[in-house]
């Protein structure tokens, strides 16, 4: 089976199911990469620069008024990662939990 590259346009409907159904592996086009690497570079911009950003150098929600040290950034990003990949409940299908990640990338 071919893998599914992802690039930065919309995947098809038949890209989608040969991931998630068929296990079909995933690649990022060059594009993609560079898409990637200067959207860190612009959140990192972010979280070097003394103003306020939400959610790079600010709290969220409730908190979007706290100023976050420079020296914390790494940890704020770091718990909403986890607090985020937390869940209950029933294990989501396979295909679902492929499917959802393969959309999340692109």
């Amino acid at each position: 089976m071919q893998p599914v590259t992802v690039g930065t346009g919309p995947l098809s409907r038949t890209e989608i199911l040969a991931v998630a159904r068929e296990g079909a592996a995933v690649v990022l086009s060059a594009d993609a990469e560079y898409e990637i690497a200067a959207s860190r570079k612009a959140v990192e911009a972010l979280a070097c620069d003394v103003r306020p950003h939400y959610g790079v150098s600010t709290g969220f929600g409730a908190l979007a008024t706290r100023h976050i040290p420079v020296e914390l950034r790494g940890q704020l990003q770091r718990s909403l990662v986890r607090s985020h990949a937390a869940g209950s409940g029933p294990e989501v299908e396979r295909e679902v939990v492929r499917a959802l990640m393969l959309l999340r990338l692109s």
